[in-house]
Formats: structure tokens, sequence, C-alpha cells
């Protein structure tokens, strides 16, 4: 349960870090061009919602540092396939 509750605290917190950003450049953009509704900065906040779902994602793929490496390799268990023996097979006539 506390992992989830990190993992939520750190989706809350660039959530309202890129909502506020987002919501200020449309606050900036009202003040510097009066025909730019506020309206824009709603906008804006959704698009970086989107922006902070990503980078939670992306969060939550990165490989664990205090996980054990693998030192044998992705093939370790595998076998290389046997070569055919090259004399012919003989089938049996019935």
């Amino acid at each position: 349960m506390g992992l989830l509750a990190g993992f939520g605290a750190i989706f809350l917190f660039i959530l309202g870090a890129l909502v506020g950003c987002g919501m200020g450049i449309g606050a900036l953009l009202h003040w510097l061009v009066p025909a730019i509704d506020l309206g824009v900065g709603t906008l804006i906040g959704v698009v970086a919602m989107a922006f902070a779902i990503q980078f939670f994602t992306r969060i939550i793929m990165l490989p664990n540092p205090y996980e054990e490496e693998d030192t044998e390799g992705p093939a370790s268990g595998w076998r290389r396939p046997q070569r055919a023996s090259r004399r012919a097979r003989r089938r049996k006539h019935s």
C-alpha cells in the first residue's frame, strides 16, 4: 500500500506542476494577447495532464537499481540446435 501511495504522490506532484505551469502559460498568453481566451489555459492544462501520464508511465518502467543484475545473460539456458546428420535416412518400404 505504501508503494501505491508513493506512486500517487509522484503522479500528483507531476500533474500539479505541469497543470500549474500550463495555467500560468495560458494566463500569460491572455495577458500578452487579450484576444486569447483563458480557455487556452485549460487546454494547456489538459495537454499537461497527458504529459504527466506519459512521465508517470516512464517512471514506472524504469529498472530498479537495487535489484540484483542477471549475470548469466538472456541465452543462458538455451542450446544451439543440433545439425542433422549427414547420413541419408532410409525409409522402410512396406
